[in-house]
This record gives C-alpha cells, sequence and structure tokens, in this order.
C-alpha cells in the first residue's frame, strides 16, 4: 500500500536580505510513502530523478499511513533535507549547503537558525537570522552545539537592538530558534 503527499516548507533556505531581513522561501516537496512489513518506507519525489528513500520509520501498532503523514505535516518526525546554493565565480564555484542533520560533507559545519525575537515590556517583536561560528569539529558535541546556538540567539539579539533600541531590563528580551541549519560550504574549480 502506497500513498503521495506533500509537504509545505516556509524556511526552506535560510538567507536574509540586504537588510538583515529573514527571507522566508516557501516550497511544496512531494513524497510517496509506502507500508512494507512491519515499516514506513518515505521517498522524495522529483520530476527531473528517480524518486530518493529519504527515511524508514518502525510503524507502530495499528498506525496507519494517514498517522505518518500527519506527523510529517506537523513536523513531529523530520525528514533530512538538504538545499544547496550556488555562487558562482571565473574560476570557481561556491557551493552553500544548508541541511537540518548533520552531512557526511569533511568539514566543519556552521549553524544558521531563524530567531524570534520579542521585547516584553514595549511588545516589540521581530524575526532574525543568525549565524554561528564554524564547530570545533566535524561532528560537533552537544555542547558545542549548544554554544552554537547561543551564538545564533546573541547575533539575532544584536540585530533587534540595532533596529529597535536596547531593552529597559535584561530580562526584557526574549529570544527563540524557531528554524536551525547546518551549513557547509563546498568549493569546485570550473572546467
Amino acid at each position: 500500500m502506497s500513498k503521495i503527499f506533500v509537504k509545505t516548507s516556509n524556511t526552506a533556505l535560510l538567507t536574509e536580505s540586504e537588510d538583515n531581513k529573514p527571507v522566508f522561501e516557501e516550497t511544496i516537496d512531494t513524497y510517496k510513502i509506502i507500508k512494507k512489513n512491519n515499516k514506513f518506507i518515505i521517498y522524495e519525489m522529483d520530476r527531473k530523478k528517480n524518486p530518493r528513500k529519504v527515511k524508514t520509520i518502525k510503524a507502530g501498532k495499528k498506525e496507519l499511513i494517514n498517522d505518518v503523514i500527519l506527523k510529517i505535516q506537523n513536523n513531529k518526525i523530520h525528514l533530512n533535507k538538504k538545499h544547496i546554493e550556488k555562487i558562482e565565480g571565473k574560476i570557481k564555484r561556491l557551493d552553500i549547503i544548508q541541511t537540518n542533520y548533520i552531512s557526511r560533507i569533511k568539514s566543519r559545519p556552521q549553524l544558521i537558525g531563524l530567531v524570534k525575537v520579542l521585547d516584553t515590556r514595549r511588545m516589540i517583536g521581530d524575526h532574525y537570522i543568525g549565524f554561528s561560528n564554524k564547530v570545533k569539529n566535524i561532528k560537533p558535541s552537544k555542547f558545542e552545539l549548544n554554544q552554537a546556538k547561543n551564538e545564533i540567539i546573541s547575533m539575532a539579539v544584536g540585530k533587534f537592538i540595532s533596529d529597535y533600541g536596547t531593552a529597559q531590563k535584561s530580562g526584557d528580551i526574549e529570544a527563540s530558534i524557531i528554524e536551525l541549519r547546518y551549513q557547509y560550504y563546498k568549493t569546485r574549480i570550473k572546467q
């Protein structure tokens, strides 16, 4: 038994405009889910390529295909996604790769996040993109990831203060990461 479904994402590629505002790119991805024995296998559909297997989930008792589709659409089950932005130069091409999972790329990732910042006293809020430094290891520890998330939040709060001024008290500003990506860079020499 199989079924085709779609999932919409508002932040497929996290980028920002020249005035430091996040750019929301909405994408609609098509998937096919198949139930085999006691597993659900999910494939990403593409018009130009063959379907690509993205996840296998163990089926719970009495769990139906529609239950799994609903969990995926409500972000209770995350599917691995990769987005590549290509910047062409005369001799080299730079690929900026963003994924929602630790990739097999042999370079240290940088984290990028969409952050909601709110001044609770003045009731002013906005969204910003924050970046971390590159983490120290290819597969960062939980401590390194928490440090990187703090760097993302600090950058977003700094942008908020630049736009709206400082808060009356230090506890008046709340910030939370809404979306998080691992960002890698790959340089390719043109032939």
